[in-house]
Parts: C-alpha cells; sequence; structure tokens
C-alpha cells in the first residue's frame, strides 16, 4: 500500500535526500552531527533524507560546507528532469531504494561505519580496510 504522503514527494527532492545521507553515512556522521552543525534537530535531518522535506537552498549550502562536498553532488545523476513523468514515477519505491549497491542497505553501510570507528588502533583498521579493498577486487 502507498501511503498518501509518499506520493506527493518530488523525485528531485528524493534524489537531494538520498545523496545527502549517502554523503552523510561516507563521511561517518550521525544525523544528529549534520543537524547540529546546520541548527536543526536530527528529526528535520531525517525528514530531508526521506525527501519529505524539501531541503533549502541555504541549507544545502551549509550540508554541502560542512560535508566538504560540492553542491553539485546533491544533483549528481539525477538524469533528465523534462523527460519524467509523474505517471510513470514510482515514489514509494523509490524511498525504499538506495545507491550503496544492489543488495546493501543503508543500515548496513551505518553499522559498518560505526563499527570501524569504534577501532582505536590504526594498524588495525589500516589492516581491515586494506582486507575490504582486496576482498572487493
Amino acid at each position: 500500500m502507498v501511503d498518501s504522503n509518499t506520493i506527493n514527494i518530488h523525485h528531485v527532492d528524493l534524489h537531494v535526500g538520498k545523496k545527502l545521507k549517502q554523503k552523510r553515512l561516507e563521511r561517518g556522521i550521525s544525523q544528529d552531527d549534520l543537524a547540529g552543525s546546520v541548527n536543526l534537530t536530527f528529526q528535520q535531518v531525517q525528514k530531508y533524507e526521506k525527501g519529505v522535506n524539501r531541503v533549502s537552498a541555504s541549507k544545502l549550502y551549509d550540508f554541502a560546507n560542512f560535508l566538504e562536498t560540492d553542491i553539485t553532488y546533491f544533483f549528481d545523476e539525477i538524469g533528465d528532469y523534462k523527460s519524467s513523468d509523474k505517471s510513470e514515477i514510482d515514489y514509494a519505491s523509490d524511498v525504499n531504494q538506495t545507491t550503496f549497491g544492489n543488495d546493501i542497505k543503508p543500515k548496513e553501510v551505518e553499522n559498518l561505519i560505526n563499527s570501524y570507528k569504534k577501532i582505536s588502533n590504526s594498524e588495525v583498521r589500516k589492516n581491515i580496510l586494506a582486507l575490504l579493498k582486496s576482498l572487493s577486487s
């Protein structure tokens, strides 16, 4: 069943939210820390990441600065806006998709990053990173 609130989410807002979450996880930053960096609550960041609320230009600029990325990152791979037809977009499935891989869930990435950050020995972290790189080759 499709949530009536999900139907009204614009695909650009979904895309920007996904990219925001992806960059936050890549950088190992919590929603709370990201929110604090721009004077928001973590609930507001959650809404941005889900595309429920639209990110203002000024907040997007602040996020880009805090995440040390170019603002265009949030619009990379968005596709051709003119070719999207609302009747052909499945907004509900867009909310559940991720850009990390075919079967990798955002929660897995978050758990991996959080576990990695807890390792205090830099040599162990270096070896784990080398192992991951060798396994992915």
